[in-house]
């Protein structure tokens, strides 16, 4: 009788898993469109190197824009930024990008010191700034994203973006609602493992 039980067991326990699964959407795989292009650029790193979208070929990455004197927004743009780095550090295909949208101000020597206050690991988050115009084209043009000067200060997005290896921009995260970061951190594992 007890080998009858453990029989029954063994069949039912895969038929419940899958159940389960289906019930709660473990098996759902959310469509990432292609919403737009990122276009080519070159800027400098925090290290001082150039960096262009060329140095993200083929790698995921996530973009968020930020100015580094910034009293409240931007602080926990980079906050959330840096909790994603560690939800998404054992996976070595991952790149963050971080976009200065006052580079008057936010030179190499001054993002690079942003950048240790955030932890930011050198070989997977990266911060650029660079030529006032070309990064004003990167965050309109390419991002689609707002960045205008006002009284002193830059308003901006609060939003990230996650775009695929070939520059495609997949999906919009506004860094504010921790359900969209949860969602951002779910797209990423996708688009890694190339569901997509």
């Amino acid at each position: 009788m007890k080998a009858w039980h453990l029989i029954l067991a063994l069949v039912m326990m895969p038929i419940v898993a899958i159940s389960v699964l289906g019930f709660t959407h473990g098996f759902e795989v959310r469509e990432l469109k292609a919403i737009g292009n990122v276009k080519p650029f070159s800027l400098k790193a925090s290290d001082g190197q150039t960096f262009s979208l060329g140095d993200l070929h083929n790698k995921v990455w996530i973009a968020s824009f930020v100015f580094t004197h910034c009293g409240e927004q931007c602080p926990r743009i980079a906050k959330q930024v840096e909790e994603l780095q560690k939800k998404l550090y054992s996976k070595e295909n991952i790149r963050f990008v971080t976009f200065t949208v006052d580079p008057k101000h936010d030179t190499v020597d001054v993002l690079g010191k942003f950048a240790e206050q955030y932890h930011a690991k050198p070989n997977r988050w990266v911060f650029l700034t660079g030529d006032e115009d070309e990064l004003k084209d990167v965050v309109t043009n390419s991002f689609k994203l707002s960045s205008e000067p006002a009284e002193g200060t830059v308003i901006h997005s609060s939003h990230l973006a996650l775009v695929d290896g070939r520059g495609i921009i997949r999906g919009y995260y506004d860094a504010f609602d921790d359900s969209k970061m949860k969602l951002l951190v779910k797209d990423s594992k996708s688009l890694l493992r190339g569901l997509y």
